[in-house]
């Protein structure tokens, strides 16, 4: 019995292999866009702590001073944090459809294959049913040519 073989498995195999890069280039902004977001969470925490240090302080100008300057790059810090997140977000939208891209050109190619084995298989059943009505209906000749010479 013939075995299948998908003619466009190379391809395939191509399309699988960028399907993985894409959603390792998509993990990894992923990754970065976590990142940013909890840094940013941890600035805010930060923030809140110094805005309580703060008030614990006393009145003396320069302890205020300080706090007030420690709380301004902490907003700097956080603005910079949310533009660059922000970037990313947008970098991960790309990459989202790069990889879904990727996924679907994979996933037609799949589809083909499965189509592809199917009709192989009935093919396969069709030849099979053949051959044993073949061998069946050697046999039956076979079986009847002795009782067709002794009738005569």
């Amino acid at each position: 019995m013939a075995k299948f073989r998908f003619r466009l498995q190379k391809i395939l195999g191509l399309r699988l292999a960028a399907e993985k890069v894409a959603g390792q280039a998509l993990a990894t902004v992923n990754g970065q866009c976590q990142v940013l977001e909890l840094a940013i969470v941890e600035l805010m925490t930060r923030t809140q702590t110094s805005f309580l240090g703060r008030q614990s302080a006393g009145t003396h100008w320069s302890a205020l001073r300080s706090f007030d300057l420690y709380a301004q790059r902490l907003a700097l810090e956080i603005e910079a944090k949310e533009k660059a997140l922000a970037t990313k977000l947008v970098e991960r939208e790309e990459k989202m459809a790069a990889y879904l891209e990727a996924r679907k050109k994979v996933k037609t190619l799949e589809k083909l294959s499965e189509r592809q084995l199917a009709e192989f298989s009935e093919t396969q059943k069709h030849l099979e049913i053949l051959r044993l009505d073949d061998l069946n209906t050697a046999a039956f000749i076979r079986k009847m040519r002795p009782l067709e010479d002794a009738l005569g």
